[in-house]
């Protein structure tokens, strides 16, 4: 027999009061009271109501704590919906597959001509014509390569640091072109026409970075840039990649 009805078969002696399991009924009012079964209307037997289960303390601990959860995933969904989805937070706490850490972004540096300066010009060679695809391109944001060859066990290290940053920021005011001149044809052909980017003139060695961007002098936009031989730092490709950005958002559409 089961718990369930083991509940439902309590009963109250008409004699005593005694609560007792209905089945043993008859042999209380033998020995409790010389009294036989037949001896009086069984109706007299009151049979308890069932009881109702009170919930376990620990399962209410739990739906509650389920719910908690529940509503606190719900949260972290809006949140993510709002802001545009999981990814890197810049400094500024925003994604970088967007434009608006842009407006808060304080840049690092700014035009001039030094080591740690945007340029116009080129320090050996002067001025500096910058092909027509790179004028192009800065229609539609800064623009950031890298020249290398992947068969170059030297410069491949420097190049996957540039390729992994330039996919990251790539829809966030940034056009990224991967120069890689084993593949020949265009990016051959790309390649070498910003080779007159190297700043230490010939013989140009790769991996050859370079950022082109657009920054104002004396009330007039001006193409500025700057361009690294060899290895860099994350953190150092990074943080003149964002200034770039930053500045082609504030300058483009005045030239």
């Amino acid at each position: 027999m089961s718990k369930e009805k083991n509940e439902d078969a309590w009963v109250i002696c008409p004699f005593c009061k005694t609560k007792l399991k209905k089945e043993n009924i008859e042999s209380h009012l033998k020995h409790v009271h010389d009294k036989k079964i037949e001896d009086f209307d069984e109706s007299l037997i009151k049979i308890l109501p069932k009881k109702a289960k009170k919930p376990k303390a620990g399962k209410s601990k739990a739906l509650i704590a389920v719910i908690v959860l529940m509503l606190i995933v719900v949260g972290v969904v809006a949140i993510i919906v709002v802001t545009g989805g999981f990814g890197f937070s810049s400094e500024n706490g925003n994604q970088p597959n967007g434009l608006s850490w842009l407006d808060a972004y304080i840049p690092v540096r700014s035009l001039g001509t030094g080591d740690n300066d945007f340029w116009i010009d080129h320090p050996i060679d002067g001025t500096i014509s910058h092909p027509q695809w790179v004028k192009d391109s800065l229609e539609n944001g800064c623009v950031f390569f890298v020249v290398h060859r992947h068969t170059c066990t030297w410069c491949d290290p420097q190049a996957q640091r540039v390729i992994v940053l330039g996919e990251k920021y790539k829809n966030a005011n940034l056009v990224f072109y991967d120069l890689d001149i084993d593949l020949g044809g265009d990016i051959k052909n790309k390649g070498y026409q910003v080779l007159m980017y190297d700043p230490d003139g010939p013989p140009h060695y790769i991996a050859l970075t370079a950022v082109i961007t657009l920054i104002e002098d004396d009330g007039e936009v001006q193409y500025a840039w700057r361009a690294w031989e060899g290895d860099m730092t994350e953190d150092e490709i990074e943080s003149w990649m964002k200034d770039a950005m930053y500045y082609h958002h504030i300058n483009k559409g005045k030239i």
